[in-house]
């Protein structure tokens, strides 16, 4: 059942879920159309493919993102103000959404990372070297994704059965027992937070080491940079919402992260419709290739690509 009282929180959740879910299309969208440039020349471009498997994961956020917000707004007249899961069946599937997103956050931005890392060594990286540090990327997210996802299983199995619920049942448990449940969630928190801060860290390195390459003039802009900050600038904005909103405390209710949990969707499904922009921005070869699909210049595009495509496809 649903609560009964309404609160200005639901409803500035609500309205954030608006725009999210516009995005979410629109990114979808775009991203299609990104991932099918990209496989014009997937085979003859290293970067490509890293730029593939980001696309891909990006999709998949998108699609789990824009699910979560039609199936929101559906239910949002029998269950305006309704916290957590309506049965297990909503359990289920917020289960499937939360590993979906987990994922796509997670695989997307480590395979930016080393991506950049190829960048800024300058490393002549072939197609099956690309090929193989991507898929290594996203099998270790995969497995990460699913361990977080199965222990999350197996601390709901311990908690009472409250749908629609604003009682923190979970801060209660984990403050209450020790016991195998409550120590795996906690290290799994630990591995979180150590992913994140390595991440993060990693990110700004690699952007002062692209800083002082610029500088130099060794280094031209690509797009790699952007890329960062599309994943980077999202990350930092959603920590300040769940510091402002939450003021800090740790172990905040359920209520309370609704607004912070809503902003940072957004904030992320934002950079992620950025991110085919900024490739198409920068990018020469993406540039080229999409030169030749529209033909934008009446011809000569196409004659550029004949030029072209042999330095490209080396």
């Amino acid at each position: 059942m649903s609560l009964d009282n309404t609160s200005i929180t639901f409803d500035v959740d609500y309205l954030i879920k608006y725009p999210d879910l516009i995005l979410s299309i629109f990114g979808f969208v775009t991203n299609l159309i990104h991932l099918f440039v990209l496989s014009l020349k997937v085979s003859t471009i290293p970067n490509f493919i890293f730029l593939t498997f980001i696309c891909g994961t990006d999709l998949l956020q998108l699609v789990t993102s824009g699910i979560n917000k039609i199936w929101t707004v559906l239910t949002y007249i029998e269950h305006k103000n309704c916290i957590g899961y309506m049965n297990h069946v909503d359990m289920g599937f917020k289960f499937l959404s939360v590993w979906s997103q987990y994922f796509s956050l997670t695989a997307a931005p480590w395979i930016t990372v080393v991506m950049a890392v190829t960048v800024i060594r300058n490393e002549k990286i072939n197609w099956q070297g690309a090929k193989r540090y991507a898929i290594f990327t996203l099998v270790a997210s995969t497995l990460y994704s699913s361990i977080w996802i199965l222990n999350a299983i197996i601390l709901f199995q311990y908690l009472p059965y409250a749908p629609c619920s604003a009682d923190s049942y979970l801060q209660h448990y984990m403050a209450e027992n020790d016991n195998w449940v409550t120590n795996s969630t906690i290290l799994m928190a630990v591995i979180e937070f150590l992913l994140e801060f390595s991440w993060n860290f990693g990110c700004l390195v690699l952007l002062l080491m692209f800083v002082v390459k610029k500088c130099k003039k060794k280094y031209s802009e690509n797009g790699t940079v952007l890329l960062l900050l599309s994943f980077l600038v999202p990350n930092i904005l959603s920590v300040v919402g769940y510091r402002l909103f939450t003021k800090g405390d740790d172990n905040a209710t359920q209520e309370v992260l609704i607004i912070p949990n809503g902003i940072a969707s957004l904030v992320r499904v934002s950079g992620t419709c950025c991110r085919p922009f900024l490739i198409l921005w920068k990018c020469k070869d993406y540039q080229l290739i999409v030169d030749s699909i529209f033909d934008i210049t009446g011809g000569v595009g196409s004659r550029i690509i004949e030029v072209e495509s042999t330095p490209i496809s080396k």
